[in-house]
């Protein structure tokens, strides 16, 4: 079973093998109080990350997106993408409650469904 702070485990491990202690330490904060919350609370009341880090992942993406030529997926690995978000426990209101990035068929240029860069936090589609 995935835990429910993973995407914040990521972050943490990105960050420090990036080399940013800093931001790695304001992500632990967050990670703490992921981790120290009641087991029993239901995965649709989980937060999403904070809008630092859900922006630091846009950026980090927009960065991928950029340096493979702004390659966008084929239609049909989009549509792959989004049939996998939507049967994942980690979607609440049409975003993923690891990394924060809308999960919507519509504005595919705001969302890594149509980056071809793109993975999913948990390996699920890349």
């Amino acid at each position: 079973m995935v835990s429910r702070c993973s995407g914040l485990s990521l972050l943490v491990a990105d960050f420090e093998a990036a080399g940013h202690l800093d931001l790695a330490s304001l992500v632990k904060a967050s990670l703490n109080r992921c981790e120290n919350r009641d087991p029993e609370m239901p995965e649709c009341e989980k937060s999403f990350p904070s809008i630092w880090i859900r922006g630091w992942n846009f950026a980090n993406a927009m960065a991928r997106h950029a340096a493979t030529g702004f390659s966008r997926a084929a239609e049909t690995i989009i549509e792959e993408r989004l049939s996998i978000c939507q049967r994942c426990p980690h979607l609440v209101d049409q975003h993923c409650q690891l990394c924060g990035c809308p999960c919507i068929a519509e504005n595919q240029l705001l969302n890594k469904l149509a980056l071809a860069s793109e993975s999913c936090p948990l390996g699920k589609w890349k």
